[in-house]
Formats: C-alpha cells, sequence, structure tokens
C-alpha cells in the first residue's frame, strides 16, 4: 500500500496503474513531467526507462558503477540529443551495455522504446554488477 494521494491529475483512480505510480512516484524511481502530470498513455522513451531503471537500481540498495571520467556518448552521432536530466543514466547505461546503440553511429535517446527493447533492457539490468550502497 502507498502512502500518499496521487499527486498527478491524469492518474485516474482504481485504475490498474494507479498504485504503481503512486509507488514509483513516492520512492522516485518515475516521478512524471511535473506539473501534475505523469503521461500515463505516452510511450517511453530509451532515456527515460534508463532513468527509471537507474533509479530503481539505487531503491534496491545497490549504486551503479560509478560513470567513467571518459563517457563514451561521444562515439553516437546523436548523443547532443540526449535530454541533460538523462545524461548520467545514459552515461551509466552505454558504460553497462545496458543499452546499444540502435546501430554503431546512433544511440535515439529520444526513440520510442519497443516492447522488445524494453524487455532486453530489463534483463540486462539482471546481470549487472553493482556494488551495494
Amino acid at each position: 500500500m502507498v502512502g500518499q494521494d496521487c499527486p498527478f491529475d491524469d492518474v485516474l483512480p482504481d485504475q490498474w496503474y494507479t498504485e504503481a505510480i503512486i509507488w514509483a512516484n513516492e520512492k522516485g524511481v518515475a516521478c512524471g513531467y511535473g506539473n501534475g502530470f505523469f503521461g500515463t498513455d505516452d510511450n517511453i522513451t530509451r532515456e527515460q526507462i534508463v532513468v527509471i531503471l537507474q533509479n530503481y537500481v539505487r531503491l534496491r540498495g545497490f549504486y551503479p558503477a560509478d560513470n567513467p571520467s571518459d563517457s563514451r556518448l561521444h562515439t553516437f552521432v546523436d548523443a547532443d540529443l540526449i535530454s541533460p536530466w538523462a545524461v548520467a543514466a545514459m552515461e551509466w547505461a552505454v558504460e553497462t551495455a545496458l543499452l546499444k546503440g540502435k546501430d554503431s553511429a546512433t544511440l535515439a535517446p529520444q526513440a520510442t522504446a519497443t516492447r522488445a527493447e524494453a524487455a532486453v533492457i530489463i534483463s540486462r539490468v539482471s546481470n549487472l554488477e553493482i556494488r551495494e550502497l
């Protein structure tokens, strides 16, 4: 059971996702867009799923390996399209091979993650070597 009322105007009460969204927000895993908007019907981008998973790993008491001082993001021609709030998570995801490029040159951070991509990314989380906090 979650401990607060839903802070999002677009999350309807008693939906199959309501409790999960409230929990994710309370725990800092998925915090929506701001201004009372979660985006329940929006597709998820590759950078959004990586941020959520990094937040979840931290919540579970583990911390992802430190980001390298020389990020490999520069090897992708579209690295400048990564949203500022997602850069650290994207560095972590690329360094750990949690997220790979759409091809050898593009990362497609703001592209919609397909169900297959989401499944692969989530499965890779279980194989990460992460250290306890």
